[in-house]
């Protein structure tokens, strides 16, 4: 049934969505559209991005869909990057589901739970609010499903490798504790608590 039925995928050219793309692909899901968002937000290493997705689809066979957003230029009164960016993808999203009711894989991991956990108890987020990620959600009229909850970022890098995958895209502004709350969470926060336990396992939800 998972083989039959249409899926669509967000695939931005990380580890993680290429993971999940080329496991899915192997595993004999065939009616399944990439879709990949380019938010130029990072010059021409967005563009480059986008590049490195289409030739990694074309050479696997796989449909792709992009989207061209002007984030900066399409950003509402009181609204940061970060919102604008989702707030996009979110219509575009549903743009797509609008002309065909498929589930969207999303590849969300081990390590994005553990910073939304940290983000939403900065928020002040009620108990009901810490169960972080789902693997599966109904979102405004959209299915979300989440697989790879359970898996770390790093075994995701390994399992590529394994597959004769040396390389994908790296957003460097990632790697930028200034730039955002959930990148200080990354950078500089997950690493004490990992000094201070030995592991972050026991925040993991």
């Amino acid at each position: 049934k998972l083989r039959e039925q249409p899926y669509f995928l967000g695939f931005s050219g990380g580890a993680d969505s290429t993971a999940l793309l080329l496991g899915l692909w192997q595993s004999g899901v065939r009616n399944l559209t990439a879709v990949h968002f380019n938010h130029h937000l990072r010059g021409t290493e967005s563009d480059e991005d986008e590049r490195w997705c289409r030739k990694f689809c074309e050479t696997h066979g796989i449909a792709l869909q992009a989207f061209d957003f002007q984030v900066n230029k399409e950003i509402h009164k009181g609204e940061g990057v970060e919102e604008c960016a989702r707030r996009l993808r979110l219509e575009a999203w549903k743009r797509l589901v609008n002309k065909e009711q498929r589930p969207i894989f999303l590849a969300h991991h081990a390590d994005d739970c553990l910073e939304e956990l940290f983000l939403r108890l900065g928020r002040g987020s009620n108990a009901s609010g810490l169960t972080s990620l789902r693997p599966e959600r109904e979102l405004d009229g959209l299915t979300l499903c989440r697989p790879f909850l359970q898996l770390r970022k790093h075994d995701l890098e390994e399992w590529l490798r394994g597959q004769g995958v040396a390389d994908w895209r790296v957003d460097r502004t990632n790697l930028d504790a200034s730039s955002s709350r959930r990148n200080a969470i990354r950078n500089r926060l997950l690493p004490l608590v990992r000094e201070i336990f030995g592991t972050d396992a026991g925040f993991r939800v």
